[in-house]
């Protein structure tokens, strides 16, 4: 309750614990999707994938009487408004009183001037990030060299699954990047392994 009492944090802010794991993904700050919005030029859909503390949520029945959801979040840089609709919802539900840290993507709000505002296709908390997520583009793995024992480790060690994974190194001082045929699954614990040596990044 630090901000709420004082007005700003303490002790340190509630996303550092979550740090290592944010870090491995290509995600967009609140206040970069800000300035995406009133900078646009069309009103095409704009996707972003962010993060977030969620502040506070409210839930609405539609006129259907389905169920919805404004949620306020935060990261380090601003904060924003979640509109999660009916189809979204019955997803997300299961998570909104058990967890506070979520990976968001979704459109932004072009009309919307004053504030972020997102709505929202796929938001996952990020402690079941890799069992729950659904819309990864792919995974990279840099190398400082392409030994071929490093590429059979990865075919050894990395579970099949749907995710496109590519491997990037230095040749002769040139920059390569392979897309491999194998898909692969992750898992917080393979990960970490990887991360002994290499460099991971993940697209969503």
């Amino acid at each position: 309750k630090e901000l709420e009492v004082v007005g700003f944090y303490l002790s340190a802010h509630p996303l550092d614990s979550y740090k290592k794991q944010i870090q491995r993904l290509s995600l967009t700050s609140i206040q970069e999707v800000f300035q995406q919005s009133l900078t646009a030029k069309s009103l095409d859909d704009i996707t972003v994938t962010l993060f977030g503390l969620m502040k506070s949520k409210r839930i609405i029945n539609t006129k259907k009487g389905d169920k919805m959801a404004f949620v306020q979040i935060e990261d380090y840089t601003a904060q924003c408004e979640l509109v999660i609709f009916p189809t979204a919802y019955k997803k997300i539900e299961q998570w909104l009183e058990s967890y506070t840290v979520f990976i968001i993507k979704g459109n932004v709000d072009l009309s919307s001037t004053t504030k972020c505002k997102i709505l929202v296709n796929e938001m996952v908390p990020v402690e079941l990030f890799f069992k729950e997520w659904k819309m990864f583009t792919g995974v990279t793995i840099n190398y400082n060299t392409s030994q071929e024992h490093n590429v059979a480790d990865l075919k050894s060690f990395l579970p099949a699954g749907k995710i496109p994974l590519s491997i990037q190194f230095m040749e002769n001082g040139k920059k390569l990047k392979l897309r491999t045929a194998k898909k692969i699954s992750l898992t917080e614990h393979n990960l970490e392994a990887l991360e002994q040596t290499c460099i991971i990044k993940i697209t969503l």
